[in-house]
């Protein structure tokens, strides 16, 4: 019976050592999914930063007056007309 005890003993000493084993390599094979999904989601983070800036610098250079001037002259015909002083003209009228 003393044969059994130390028997059983070291079964459950190797069930304990291949738990915490199989514990351990799922929670490294988890972490290292974790891990590579965080990297993805920072590339495209970054994909996303690009295409604003990108977009922002397009929209100013499609508002920019210069480029709606030059729109309205040479498809509408009209012409840049000088700021008046408001001060001066209020003041000869």
């Amino acid at each position: 019976m003393h044969k059994n005890t130390g028997k059983s003993k070291r079964w459950i000493i190797i069930g304990i050592i291949t738990l915490f084993s199989i514990l351990f390599l799922t929670i490294r094979g988890e972490s290292k999914k974790i891990s590579d999904e965080i990297i993805a989601l920072k590339i495209k983070k970054k994909m996303i930063q690009d295409k604003k800036i990108h977009l922002l610098s397009k929209k100013n250079r499609l508002i920019s007056q210069i480029r709606i001037e030059r729109i309205a002259k040479d498809s509408l015909g009209m012409k840049k007309q000088p700021i008046i002083n408001k001060t001066a003209f209020l003041q000869s009228h």
